[in-house]
């Protein structure tokens, strides 16, 4: 359920090169470092540390939504396409007309420079769907009807026009001869219509099976994915939007699997598939760069009450990886340099937005929404298990092996009455 940069391929970095090096890692005297299982028993858990009057008790090291001075639209007009032959026509325009006035909208894209979305109009197709459609062919036919109008019923094109287009379930959707459900169940991209630029979101409905989700619910949820990123990010395959997080914060973008835009990096909360009262639809959260930095939940609209915690007194360390547009060069970010074979222990903080229970933290090693992570290179132990608002947790490191280019990722994971996560990366040399 991502967004595409182009119409047939989806955007994954490589790594390459990185080193830095800075005394504020920790490393215990002695030859070598510690066994990471033999922990100081005299350092005082977080839990006897007496929590702050504010909160959140430190601030947070989330990533930020980066603008590339793409634009967004101010004024967005969603033309609701659907199959008359879709018993659940009325359902996607009704939802497609409503979700651009709610609050929901306003708080997933307001700060993006995003205005209220209103009905372009209605496009109900009589031709029955075929069994099967590549992508490219598709593609192909949109930009036909669309340059043809007004003449052929369907609303003109402008700059603040989106064609959402909501494939019937029978209609099986493949983009090189490989199903789209495989990947991603709906997308948006960009295309042409007499020579002027045709903005376009897709939701694949046929999908839903597999997701586990009914159909209704599936199509909602795939929906105001696409529709926040199609106004954050329109012009994908020429200047984008907001995409991609800040270089002082890196470590999100292998967390998220270099998949970058303000849907995709709520994608994988638990918490992320929200229901509404007000449209009364199934919705995905958002990211927010503003409830990110402030210490609340990065995803909106917030849910109540939202805790983490976050890595202290990281340095600049140096790393080489791909962005947003495919190019490799160097990026400063934050992190911690370390050395193969030696001990070191990093300070977390505990923090949380309002007054919250104690909470558990584990520490994993990569992303844990990776499909193959790779054999573990470094050995975690954590000296603080639990904690709230103002305490401070230990974690030992013992890399194994030097890192690779783009750096060691690790992510400490919140645990309580939801799940929270914190990327950071490391650089270790020989």
């Amino acid at each position: 359920m991502m967004s595409m940069r182009v119409s047939s391929s989806i955007l994954v970095a490589v790594v390459l090169f990185a080193c830095s090096s800075n005394d504020a890692v920790k490393a215990p005297a002695g030859d070598g470092g510690v066994d990471s299982s033999v922990l100081d028993s005299s350092e005082p858990d977080a839990a006897d540390a007496a929590p702050p009057m504010h909160y959140p008790a430190f601030i947070p090291a989330m990533g930020q939504l980066v603008d590339h001075k793409g634009g967004t639209l101010a004024n967005p007009k969603f033309v609701t396409v659907t199959w008359s032959s879709d018993a659940n026509e009325a359902f996607f325009q009704t939802f497609t007309d409503a979700i651009g006035s709610s609050e929901y909208w306003k708080a997933t894209t307001s700060e993006y420079g995003v205005g209220p979305a209103v009905s372009g109009g209605h496009v109900s197709v009589k031709t029955p769907p075929p069994v099967t459609i590549q992508q490219s062919d598709l593609e192909a036919w949109l930009s036909q009807q669309v340059s043809n109008a007004p003449g052929n019923g369907w609303p003109a094109n402008d700059a603040n026009t989106v064609y959402v287009l909501y494939l019937p379930e029978s209609l099986k959707l493949a983009a090189g001869g490989h199903p789209t459900c495989d990947s991603a169940g709906g997308y948006h991209t960009v295309t042409t219509a007499n020579g002027s630029e045709l903005i376009y979101a897709l939701i694949d409905t046929e999908c839903h099976p597999a997701w586990g989700y009914s159909l209704s619910t599936y199509a909602t949820f795939v929906g105001s994915h696409e529709l926040v990123e199609v106004v954050t990010d329109p012009h994908v395959s020429t200047t984008p939007g907001f995409i991609g997080f800040d270089d002082l914060h890196a470590a999100w973008s292998p967390f998220e699997l270099y998949v970058e835009e303000n849907g995709d990096s709520c994608r994988w909360n638990a918490d992320s598939v929200v229901s509404f009262a007000n449209p009364p639809y199934f919705m995905q959260r958002a990211w927010s760069n503003a409830s990110a930095k402030a210490g609340h939940n990065p995803c909106v609209p917030n849910p109540d009450p939202f805790f983490n915690v976050t890595p202290l007194d990281m340095v600049d360390v140096t790393i080489r990886d791909r962005d947003i547009f495919g190019s490799v060069r160097k990026k400063i970010t934050k992190g911690y340099p370390m050395q193969v074979g030696v001990q070191a222990s990093i300070d977390f903080g505990f923090y949380s937005d309002q007054p919250t229970p104690k909470w558990t933290v584990q520490a994993i090693e990569g992303s844990p929404f990776a499909f193959n992570n790779p054999s573990p290179t470094l050995t975690l132990a954590l000296q603080t298990h639990t904690g709230q608002d103002g305490d401070i947790g230990t974690l030992y490191i013992t890399p194994n092996y030097p890192s690779p280019p783009a750096g060691t990722l690790v992510t400490l994971v919140s645990s309580g009455t939801a799940k929270h996560f914190m990327p950071f990366l490391i650089m270790v040399t020989k």
